[in-house]
């Protein structure tokens, strides 16, 4: 199950797409939500989190979900906090 997209969050989560759907992580590599894709058994072509939009690229079609975190501004580098394990 490879990697086809991915994502990050300001504080540090990865999210990633896979065929099981959009994975997220925390720093230490846990996972603790799996997004069902938007359309299952297609592969998720782009994944962008705008603000606190989750973007889904999905056979040409754009998909969006709300998410509670918010993603890293395009072309700014940030410093993610100290992982907690």
């Amino acid at each position: 199950t490879g990697v086809t997209a991915a994502t990050m969050t300001i504080d540090g989560k990865a999210l990633f797409a896979t065929t099981m759907g959009i994975q997220c992580f925390d720093q230490p590599g846990r996972v603790h939500l799996i997004i069902d894709s938007p359309v299952p058994g297609q592969p998720i072509e782009r994944l962008t989190l705008r603000g606190r939009t989750l973007e889904a690229v999905v056979g040409g079609n754009r998909y969006t979900r709300a998410m509670a975190v918010a993603g890293v501004p395009e072309g700014k580098a940030v410093r993610a906090p100290k992982p907690r394990l």
